[in-house]
């Protein structure tokens, strides 16, 4: 008997395959030696952090540097290509199995993420698919 809430299950793993990830628009993007790239983000400082600072509001700044195969995949980020193109793009270009390139691609886009350089637009249920889902549940 627990009054937890239930933990949201997230997307399906075919809603996920199918969402195109997105920059964020703040990015700024500067060729290194190697074949990488260092992102620079200007991400905005918490409320809390600007009411102990006495206001400061300046952005908080942090740079990150992508390996080739990092620098690949972020140049797929475009808002058009889905995470299955991606994947199989990374997969038959450096012969990984799908599987293990699906991993990779996953976990470093959460990573992306997580560090607010993208986020993920999902595609929308179908409408029938919804109203079985909802029908489902009540």
């Amino acid at each position: 008997m627990g009054w937890r809430r239930k933990k949201d299950p997230g997307p399906s793993r075919e809603m996920l395959l199918a969402a195109r990830p997105l920059r964020n628009p703040n990015i700024c993007e500067k060729e290194i030696s190697g074949g990488g790239l260092e992102l620079t983000v200007s991400l905005p400082r918490s409320r809390l952090f600007r009411w102990l600072s006495g206001g400061r509001n300046d952005p908080i700044v942090r740079r990150y540097q992508l390996d080739p195969i990092g620098t690949e995949t972020w140049r797929m980020i475009d808002g058009r290509t889905t995470i299955m193109t991606m994947i199989e793009h990374l997969a038959s270009a450096h012969g990984m199995k799908p599987r293990q390139a699906e991993a990779a691609v996953l976990t470093y886009l959460r990573t992306l993420a997580q560090r607010g350089i993208m986020m993920l637009a999902l595609p929308h249920e179908p409408s029938g698919e919804a109203d079985k889902a909802r029908n489902q549940l009540g």
